[in-house]
């Protein structure tokens, strides 16, 4: 439906109108070099693509070379944030993004709507953006592994790191509680 090769859903949200929201990853393997990028697609209750949706139905979050969707959050308002990786010149880095209702990424998270930080003394293997929670602040937490980084809802990087929380090796959900 997306690209040819392969596409993977990874999460997908109801929204009050009864529109879906689909996030994943689509690989594009038609090129000299392969290209992966994170999409939110969404469709109508009778399942076609709504077009109203960033104009073809399907929005694009590409930072780099290979781009892997993880996690992702439909906010109360309608805008929506997606956490996952990008490698961008051989090197893996956290991909935080937020788009707007529309399905058109939000100038006003990070200038382009993209985050992504790099993650020192990491990792060869594609590790970020497994879970991520949105404080009712518009804060947004998210792992990498055994790391939380957060953001704040401008997209800054905030100098709150948690590492080895626990001495777990992945963190893979994040949950709010009422306690």
């Amino acid at each position: 439906l997306i690209y040819s090769q392969s596409n993977v859903a990874n999460s997908i949200a109801v929204q009050p109108n009864g529109r879906i929201l689909v996030m994943g990853t689509a690989w594009d393997y038609s090129a000299v070099a392969s290209n992966h990028d994170i999409f939110v697609m969404r469709l109508n209750v009778a399942g076609s693509l709504d077009t109203t949706f960033d104009l073809d139905g399907i929005s694009f979050i590409n930072a780099g070379r290979f781009d892997d969707g993880r996690d992702f959050t439909l906010l109360d308002n309608g805008m929506m944030v997606v956490s996952g990786f990008s490698n961008l010149n051989f090197r893996n880095n956290l991909l935080v993004a937020r788009l707007k209702a529309d399905g058109t990424l939000d100038g006003n998270f990070d200038a382009d709507g993209i985050k992504t930080e790099g993650l020192s003394g990491v990792l060869s293997d594609p590790i970020g953006g497994e879970s991520h929670f949105v404080q009712a602040d518009g804060s947004i937490l998210v792992s990498a592994g055994s790391r939380m980084l957060r953001f704040n809802s401008t997209g800054a990087y905030q100098s709150a790191e948690f590492t080895n929380i626990f001495g777990f090796s992945n963190i893979a959900d994040m949950k709010s509680t009422s306690d």
